[in-house]
């Protein structure tokens, strides 16, 4: 049975969860904030958050993978959590970089500097204990500005069920590159010392991060993934993409004043053999018309 057959499945949720979904959904699309917090327990905002991105499956195509947020104490202090929480990828979430960014006029919206991993071996990957086994079930990263949306209106209190109900933001992201992860590197402490800097057009530093932020250690992150959804009852496939989490706090960024349009710049130092850099470049446009996902 397929992931979305499955969700299909799931009981009806109660009136109230129904009125919240309509009212995420709504908002979602519309890309305005959500004046509601969502009411109930974990499992009552998986069931929300499966039904969520099932509606969205109808027009947008089937998961491609998974994504940790709040996995670092400055995110959990930020939304007020104890834990990570897991969240959804659908494919037109993944935007090449270099294409357009389109986004709506009314709002404010936060840029991550992530990183994604790719699942090569599920089975592998389910018997690693420690995070460096992690290696053995996993192919490749590439860097990832993820951009999430927090959904709620800025001055609600939200909790870890209130974050999990909107599928953790979810909304978009840029990848860059995919870095194969050979053999004969010692993957330990290159990711772990992964130095990532975010800038704006004039090249002030927005925000700087390193690969320990991410639960101690990326390949941590992907074991936490898989755990996560383990205990949901799923599984990860070959080919599933992983978003780790943000290597920096969550940078916000307003509507420029003048007509241009927003740029950001991601660098990450420490990925390549040769000690490069690799540089994310994205513009948003916030012009009026329809908005990317």
């Amino acid at each position: 049975m397929s992931w979305l057959a499955a969700i299909a499945l799931l009981a009806p949720a109660a009136g109230g969860q129904d009125a919240f979904l309509d009212q995420l959904l709504t908002a979602y699309r519309a890309q305005t904030p959500l004046a509601r917090v969502f009411e109930g327990d974990l499992a009552a905002a998986r069931r929300v958050r499966d039904r969520f991105v099932a509606a969205l499956a109808e027009s947008w195509g089937a998961p491609v993978g998974y994504k940790a947020a709040l996995t670092s104490p400055p995110a959990q202090r930020r939304f007020d959590v104890d834990r990570p929480v897991l969240g959804v990828l659908l494919e037109p979430m993944i935007l090449a970089a270099g294409a357009p960014i389109k986004r709506s006029p009314h709002a404010p919206f936060m840029c991550e500097v992530d990183l994604l991993a790719r699942v090569s071996d599920p089975e592998a990957l389910a018997r690693a204990d420690e995070p460096m086994e992690a290696l053995a079930g996993i192919d490749a990263l590439a860097p990832f500005v993820e951009l999430p949306d927090r959904v709620y209106r800025p001055d609600l209190k939200l909790n870890a069920a209130a974050i999990v109900a909107v599928n953790a933001g979810a909304r978009s992201g840029v990848r860059g590159p995919w870095i194969p992860l050979a053999g004969g590197v010692d993957w330990r402490a290159r990711l772990a010392e992964l130095k990532v800097a975010a800038l704006d057009r004039q090249g002030r530093v927005l925000g700087e991060g390193q690969g320990s932020a991410l639960l101690g250690h990326p390949l941590a992150a992907v074991l936490w993934l898989r755990d996560a959804l383990r205990a949901e009852g799923k599984a990860l496939r070959a080919g599933d993409w992983l978003s780790l989490g943000s290597l920096t706090p969550p940078i916000i960024l307003n509507r420029p004043s003048d007509t241009r349009p927003t740029l950001f710049i991601a660098r990450y130092a420490g990925l390549l053999d040769s000690g490069g850099v690799i540089e994310l470049r994205l513009e948003f446009d916030y012009g009026e018309g329809a908005p990317s996902p």
